[in-house]
């Protein structure tokens, strides 16, 4: 399973009227340190998130995996 989370454009504050440009696609076979580091990147303090460690507690992935399992892409100079 490879997980994928794109935080290509992100609305601020949970609303639509702004929105942030990370142009940036986060892969792991591991969805817990996927969601972690995620959250991490977008300024949320992962440890905030109780369904994070729920999940890493039910064995679903972890919060600090080894690097080679987590991998960040960040897209340059798209165009649509």
């Amino acid at each position: 399973v490879l997980n994928i989370m794109d935080m290509y454009r992100v609305p601020q504050n949970g609303t639509t009227s702004g929105v942030n440009e990370y142009k940036t696609l986060i892969l792991s076979a591991d969805i817990v340190a996927a969601e972690f580091f995620t959250a991490k990147r977008l300024g949320i303090g992962p440890n905030s998130l109780k369904y994070i460690e729920l999940a890493e507690q039910a064995g679903f992935g972890q919060t600090n995996p080894p690097k080679a399992s987590l991998r960040s892409i960040i897209l340059k100079n798209s165009q649509t």
